[in-house]
């Protein structure tokens, strides 16, 4: 969508498996990547409960190409639906990953 693609890959955190933790990777080539990843994105269970980020784990908010993790605290109860909504960056409104576990 847009002009940056985003890649988002799930995975949970190996010393506590409710905690949730994503790789996202960002690119483009027509403008910069400056937006805070922490402010940008929300994590939503089965339950339509809301976590916020806590924690950006890799590039700083600049140039074409961004990649890191980024780390929610626990998800409680433990969920089978999983959606991460990331909102205005690449000027798209909201994109939404969802994962089934």
């Amino acid at each position: 969508q847009g002009v940056v693609a985003v890649r988002v890959t799930p995975g949970r955190d190996s010393q506590d498996r409710s905690r949730w933790n994503f790789e996202i990777v960002l690119d483009t080539h027509s403008t910069e990547l400056n937006d805070d990843l922490v402010k940008a994105a929300i994590l939503i269970d089965s339950e339509g409960k809301e976590y916020q980020p806590v924690l950006w784990e890799g590039d700083p908010p600049e140039g074409h190409h961004r990649k890191g993790i980024l780390r929610f605290d626990s998800v409680s109860p433990l969920t089978i639906l999983i959606e991460l909504k990331i909102r205005g960056v690449g000027s798209v409104p909201e994109r939404t990953f969802k994962w089934l576990f």
